[in-house]
């Protein structure tokens, strides 16, 4: 298996992501590669940071406005969950787009060698009928997928 230098996870800000952080964390740690957090929003609205960063022990806001945001201090507990496993880099990003569009994008822009998504815990039918992000990933994605089942 070849190593991987850089995984891109994708977070839920509005819901618990503890076991997909786990996961990223020991692949990241395990292989010294540098991990980024990415939440997509569907809908247009937020316009707090868009970017943070686990640097020397402290979040750093890169873009965006400053302020209060629920969802930038969401992602900013994922990167203090995450920043004493001494990763080489260690970054949060929330933008808006079409989920699977949007990380297939982030993927080849960021030269990613593995993509992680959760999935959410509902009925077989529900996941039919409302589209699981997970299961179009498994056509679109043009890295190896890991997907991590909703506890």
């Amino acid at each position: 298996m070849l190593p991987i230098k850089k995984i891109l996870a994708a977070v839920q800000v509005d819901s618990d992501s503890t076991p997909l952080l786990d996961f990223a964390g020991a692949l990241a740690q395990w292989n010294q590669a540098e991990l980024e957090l990415i939440h997509v929003f569907e809908t247009a609205g937020y316009e707090g940071p868009r970017e943070l960063a686990w640097v020397d022990g402290q979040i750093q806001e890169l873009g965006g406005k400053s302020g209060p945001w629920r969802s930038a201090q969401a992602m900013a507990r994922m990167l203090e969950h995450l920043g004493p496993l001494g990763l080489p880099s260690l970054r949060a990003r929330m933008t808006h787009g079409v989920v699977e569009a949007t990380l297939v994008e982030w993927i080849g822009k960021g030269d990613f060698g593995l993509l992680i998504v959760g999935t959410h815990q509902h009925s077989r039918l529900e996941g039919m009928l409302s589209g699981d992000v997970a299961r179009e990933l498994v056509h679109l994605c043009p890295c190896p997928l890991l997907i991590v089942p909703h506890r």
